[in-house]
């Protein structure tokens, strides 16, 4: 593996990087100055699944974000492959597995429009991120994303919901930590890939429809 500078290395391995925007980042460092790297060099630095790691360098190759620039056999059976990045941007590329580009998910768009507003209530929420995208996105979905977001300090409550409306949220400017949607994991862990780090375990209420 690359000499990695101890600052750098720091700034990778003290949030135990994760998912694709972990891996992504630990592969940028690794790739700087067009340097190569192999994929247990990626796996030392997060505890994400060895197929997982695996399964996204696979889609960054097709893609063209990464080139194998070397193969050396060891021992005439393993082959270990060199990397090198091709494209550099800074958030990971979201990528199917023949390297298509995926689409953002409604998270995201509704993220980027909640970034862009002051008090808005779910409905409001959906209709706007809804209406820049064509993607449908139901009240009941908008509704337990501002939930969760709220429990994790994202949100404040402007106005508690009534019989006859919604909650109404505002977005905290001072908790904009970068472009990519915070996501609900299924163990309900809010986790923020722009700081690569868990934010909170949020509970959901039921709020009026």
């Amino acid at each position: 593996m690359s000499q990695i500078p101890t600052d750098l290395f720091h700034k990778i391995t003290v949030k135990v990087p994760r998912g694709h925007q972990g891996y992504w980042n630990i592969i940028k460092v690794l790739g700087a100055n067009e340097q190569s790297f192999i994929l247990s060099d990626v796996y030392l630095l997060t505890n994400g699944h060895t197929k997982s790691v695996s399964d996204y360098v696979k889609r960054l190759v097709k893609a063209k974000y990464l080139k194998v620039v070397s193969r050396i056999k060891t021992h005439n059976i393993i082959t270990i492959y060199h990397y090198k990045i091709m494209k550099m941007v800074i958030n990971a590329p979201r990528l199917r597995r023949d390297g298509s580009e995926c689409l953002p998910t409604k998270n995201q768009y509704m993220w980027q429009t909640m970034r862009a507003l002051n008090v808005f209530d779910a409905h409001e929420l959906a209709d706007r991120a809804t209406t820049e995208v064509e993607r449908p996105i139901a009240l009941g979905t908008a509704n337990r994303y501002l939930q969760a977001l709220c429990k994790a300090g994202y949100l404040a409550i402007y106005k508690a919901h009534k019989n006859t409306s919604l909650t109404r949220y505002r977005f905290l400017k001072a908790m904009d930590t970068g472009e990519l949607a915070p996501r609900i994991m299924r163990s309900k862990v809010v986790w923020d890939a722009n700081l690569c780090q868990m934010m909170c375990e949020p509970e959901y209420e039921e709020v009026a429809a």
